[in-house]
């Protein structure tokens, strides 16, 4: 069964869907020698249109991090975590979590299916709204198996089957924190 891809890159670029901020001194939306890249544009490729809108939609929300092996230190200048309250314009609240998407180096000694299952997998994570921290084990095991049917929906059960023993359980699951966001709110004003 041949992999069908339902927008070419050229239309990922234009989305704004690409990881950039790691790409300072590259003239290429893809590094040639990065897996972790392929593997996000295998995937931006491939998931169906109504996902793919939400991913356009939330693209403000959330935010790539795909350190190389050579960069062993840094600041890196994520988007702010201050946003229009809904209250109006002037109105602004603090985020109390802002998801960032982590890729890992060590995805770049991986194969390119295992490296597709992980961005894949994470994205599915964005679509789905899914808390960052969960309350407890039942809450991650749910998340996790939503993300495994929806991942089938888009096609990626050969991939995530494959993988399914790398994905582990935590060992430890924290709990969900309380921050009072009006107080936040409050101190940004």
């Amino acid at each position: 069964m041949s992999i069908k891809y339902l927008r070419s890159l050229e239309e990922v670029w234009e989305d704004n869907l690409l990881p950039i901020s790691d790409l300072r001194f590259e003239t290429s939306p893809i590094p040639e020698n990065s897996i972790r890249h392929h593997a996000i544009l295998e995937v931006l490729r491939r998931i169906p249109e109504k996902d793919y809108i939400k991913l356009k939609e939330y693209a403000f929300l959330f935010e790539w991090f795909i350190p190389d092996y050579s960069e062993s230190s840094g600041i890196i200048p994520f988007f702010s975590t201050i946003y229009p309250h809904d209250k109006g314009e002037n109105c602004l609240r603090s985020a109390a979590w802002v998801p960032v998407v982590y890729l890992s180096p060590s995805l770049e000694n991986e194969q390119l299916g295992k490296s597709v299952a992980v961005v894949a997998h994470e994205l599915a994570h964005i679509v789905l709204k899914h808390n960052l921290v969960v309350k407890n084990k039942e809450e991650y095991i749910n998340q996790e198996e939503s993300i495994f049917c929806l991942l089938c929906e888009w096609g990626f059960e050969k991939e995530t089957k494959k993988h399914l023993d790398n994905i582990k359980t935590p060992i430890k699951i924290i709990p969900q924190q309380k921050i009072n966001i009006i107080a936040v709110a409050d101190q940004v004003r």
